[in-house]
Order: C-alpha cells, then structure tokens, then sequence
C-alpha cells in the first residue's frame, strides 16, 4: 500500500476558531483517505494550530507519522523535535538563500504530498502556495482542503 502524506499551508496569524475545523480535517484525512503521513511547518499560527491538530490525532491513531518542515538547512538552524513528532525532514535537494527558503520548501512539499490541508483567505505567500497546488489539483496530483472554502 503506497505511503499518502499531507502538507499544511495557512496565514500565519489565524484564529484559534479554526482549530476545531483543522482537527476535524486530519481526522478525515486519515479515516477517509488513509493518509499516515502529514508533514507541517514551524512559521507562525497556523502552524502551531495543526501541530496541536496533529499532537492530538497521533493520541488516538498511534501508527500515523507526524514530521515538522524545516525551510532552512539543518546546518543552519537547531530545531527540536515537537512533542508527539516522529522528527524533522528538510525537502530541499540544497540549501537556498533564506530569502527564499520557505516559499521553495512549500513549493517541494506541494510536489510531495497527496494532500494539502490549507487555511487560506487573503492575498499573500500562503495564498500564492494555495494556487500553485491548485494547479496540482487540476491535473490530478493533489487533493485539496481549504478550511475557508465553503
């Protein structure tokens, strides 16, 4: 059975108020979809949120892996495995220039992941992201939720 993994992409100042429609998301993902694994950044709230989502989902599917996303090289920045994660994973070949770090790691995860789990509203990096995989989407190659689309 092939390996389904997920990726996270939303504003970095969301509202707790999502966390309830995220957690009910990566429930979805995993009893509908057979994701096992999902890999989400570490960059501003909505990260944070989908990390809780994850912390909490992991209590009750022990067998699903939980990744954090670093943009930049792991020679460059120290990061600590998050309670409940199963390590750090950098998606790029090579290291880039910082300032082109994230949005190049969120353009090579969108390339690796089944699913994408957005919380995306506005203009901005996560909505450019949420187009790129929505291209993605139209040929096939991911499956999008985003928690403001209704």
């Amino acid at each position: 059975m092939r390996i389904k993994r997920c990726f996270f992409i939303g504003h970095a100042d969301v509202s707790e108020d999502i966390l309830p429609r995220l957690s009910a998301a990566v429930e979805q993902q995993i009893d509908r979809n057979g994701v096992t694994e999902f890999y989400v950044g570490n960059h501003g709230k909505f990260d944070a949120l989908a990390c809780r989502a994850l912390r909490a989902a992991k209590k009750e599917h022990p067998a699903i892996h939980c990744y954090l996303v670093t943009a930049y090289h792991p020679g460059m920045v120290k990061l600590e495995v998050p309670e409940g994660f199963d390590g750090i994973f950098y998606p790029l070949e090579r290291s880039v220039p910082p300032r082109v770090a994230i949005p190049s790691a969120n353009r090579e995860m969108i390339r690796r992941s089944d699913v994408l789990i957005a919380a995306v509203c506005r203009p901005g990096r996560s909505r450019e992201v949420l187009e790129y995989a929505r291209e993605r989407e139209k040929r096939g190659l991911i499956q999008i939720t985003n928690l403001f689309d209704k």
